[in-house]
């Protein structure tokens, strides 16, 4: 499994550099590490306990209740319990962390790696080991790193490095918030991320993407018929070229995703199929996809939800109300809630289908 990770991840990097404009974008302000310190205070005035690791501390000024602060105290606990630890093992430690809510993995890098998803064209050198921790999902601005640079190495030289020329736009479509570097003894910490990851009960917000906010299914989990649709859901809304949700209804149909074939016609707000007795509502617009074949356990909605309406609330309203058995005979194995801006993706379908 670990091996599928890998060669996973490092496509995502390779996809990374090669994207459709690799302008940089501007560098906003960096919250990157200071002079080497053994008590510092971040720069909110709060009192970072950086005397509780007996290395030396280059503490980042990082913004209290984020995202970037939270992993970071995690690196700090994580040095601290294990000084011996190696890059790749604290890695896995951030990316397992609670406060991130998605699907991820690390890998290692070593001394001769060329591509690191986030720079662009800059190689980094000055380091013997290194690993990388991110997303499965590409279009989340995350990416985190673990260096061990290489004696003799300035340490503060290597983080401003870092943070001179990282690029929080790397992925296009999306940009990281916060940038985050500091270090304790020779173990760099370097992120690129959100400032939140807020925890939802389908999912939780990711973000600006294409200038919309994201609310991804929790229950996403790739190789499945759901985790196909969502993805292709996904590029349509990040294209942009579409944004009616009979259009879009019919562009899934059409991409040929499942050996089966769908069809999309409009709803209206009122009782829908897979709800029961539950009468799905505060939509303007609204389609569903589904297939010929009625004893299939698979129907998907798109909806343009009225202004003014909680996006959240709405999604989980969804879930809540929906039926995996509506068929009686047959029941859905996924149940997948998430949306960009006010369009929703709803689907209920098997994890697999064959042939």
């Amino acid at each position: 499994m670990k091996k599928i990770l890998a060669l996973i991840l490092a496509a995502m990097m390779l996809l990374s550099v090669v994207a459709c404009d690799k302008t940089p974008a501007e560098t906003p302000d960096v919250e990157q590490g200071g002079d080497k310190t053994d008590d510092t205070t971040a720069g909110d005035g709060t009192e970072n306990d950086d005397n509780t690791v007996g290395s030396d501390v280059i503490a980042p000024t990082v913004e209290a209740g984020t995202l970037g602060e939270t992993l970071w105290n995690a690196f700090k606990d994580a040095v601290a319990a294990n000084e011996a630890a190696t890059t790749e093992e604290l890695a896995n430690t951030l990316v397992t962390n609670p406060a991130i809510q998605f699907m991820g993995g690390a890998m290692p890098l070593d001394a001769a790696t060329e591509l690191f998803t986030g720079f662009d064209e800059y190689k980094i050198t000055g380091f013997e080991s290194a690993a990388l921790y991110m997303p499965m999902i590409g279009s989340i601005p995350f990416v985190g790193y673990v260096f061990d640079v290489a004696e003799g190495t300035d340490v503060n030289a290597f983080i401003k490095a870092l943070t001179d020329n990282c690029n929080p736009r790397w992925n296009i479509c999306v940009e990281a918030e916060q940038t985050v570097a500091g270090a304790i003894g020779e173990k760099v910490f370097f992120l690129m991320c959100p400032k939140t990851l807020d925890d939802g009960s389908q999912g939780g917000e990711m973000g600006p993407v294409g200038g919309a906010d994201v609310y991804y299914p929790i229950t996403l989990e790739e190789g499945t018929v759901g985790y196909s649709f969502w993805c292709a859901f996904e590029d349509i809304m990040i294209e942009g070229a579409i944004t009616n949700p009979a259009e879009i209804a019919n562009a899934l149909c059409m991409a040929e995703l499942v050996p089966m074939g769908l069809g999309a016609m409009e709803v209206a707000p009122g009782l829908l199929t897979g709800f029961d007795n539950y009468e799905v509502t505060d939509f303007s617009s609204g389609a569903v996809f589904m297939p010929m074949i009625g004893s299939i356990p698979f129907v998907g909605y798109i909806f343009q939800v009225e202004e003014g309406i909680d996006m959240v609330n709405y999604v989980n309203d969804l879930s809540a109300n929906c039926n995996p058995r509506w068929n009686v005979c047959v029941e859905a194995d996924e149940t997948l809630v998430g949306y960009y801006g006010n369009t929703v993706f709803f689907l209920m379908c098997p994890a697999s289908m064959g042939e």
